[in-house]
């Protein structure tokens, strides 16, 4: 099945990107930052790479993933899966608004 296909279809549009900025990974978001209630996803290279919600603005849970907490669990893992993939390329984000 392609996911990003199905990402398309119900409407995600490209909103940002992660890059890695003195050696840590920093989101840049050029659309929807403002926005609570959304979808969103990470991309690398054409697949989803992991799909998440959000009630807060998205520049504010981007940020939990910038910057996690020690007992942070989901932000800690995604924060490792940031990385990880930014060493193979750039990371994109893709997100809806649900209301």
């Amino acid at each position: 099945m392609n996911w990003l296909l199905r990402l398309l279809e119900a409407g995600f549009r490209p909103v940002g990107q992660w890059r890695t900025v003195e050696g840590g990974p920093v989101c840049q978001l050029v659309s929807h930052g403002s926005s609570s209630d959304v979808l969103y996803a990470f991309v690398l290279d054409g697949d989803v790479m992991y799909v998440g919600k959000t009630a807060m603005p998205l520049s504010r849970r981007m940020y939990g993933y910038q910057k996690p907490g020690p007992t942070q669990r989901t932000n800690l893992a995604n924060n490792r899966l940031i990385s990880k993939a930014l060493t193979a390329a750039m990371l994109a984000i893709r997100s809806v608004r649900l209301t």
